[in-house]
Parts: C-alpha cells; structure tokens; sequence
C-alpha cells in the first residue's frame, strides 16, 4: 500500500504472486487485509487499483474485495491492450 502522497488521503494497491499459487485465493485474502489496514490504521479515504486489460484474475481480486471500475485507460506504448482503473471509497 502506497500513499500519494500523504495529505490527498489516496493510496495505490499493488501486489504480485507466484503463478504457483494463482488460483488458491491468496490474492483476494491479502487485498481484503490491505484494504482493512488502509482504512483502519492509515485513515485512507480512496484506494486505487490497476490492471492490464486481459489480466482477469487481478480484476476478480479486485471486484471481489469491493473495488469498482473507474476507468478504462490506453496503455502508453501503443500496444492496443489497456490498463483498468480500479477504486474503493472508504466513507
């Protein structure tokens, strides 16, 4: 968990696992607890996720664990593929 910076009260989710235990539900256990903690102890009031565009797993994990789609962005290499914008508003 990342702040961006402190005083916007915003934080970036990030998280990479081994493709071993893809599958097991590691992923969406761990984003759960950040989110607790981003809202529980750093008083963050947004997180935000991002994800390629075929990467259906990481946006499971995220609409699992209550992140909305934002947006939809065009990755800057000129690839064709995107970057989905997830959030979560904690009130």
């Amino acid at each position: 968990m990342e702040r961006f910076p402190c005083r916007t009260g915003t934080g970036m989710l990030g998280y990479m696992l081994h493709p071993d235990c893809w599958g097991a539900g590691l992923a969406t256990e761990a984003v759960g607890l950040l989110l607790s903690y981003a809202r529980q102890e750093l008083g963050l009031a947004k997180v935000e996720g991002r994800c390629r565009g075929d990467n259906l797993r990481s946006e499971g994990v995220m609409l699992k664990n209550g992140l909305a789609l934002e947006r939809i962005l065009p990755m800057a290499d000129g690839s064709g593929d995107v970057m989905k914008v997830f959030t979560l508003l904690h009130n």
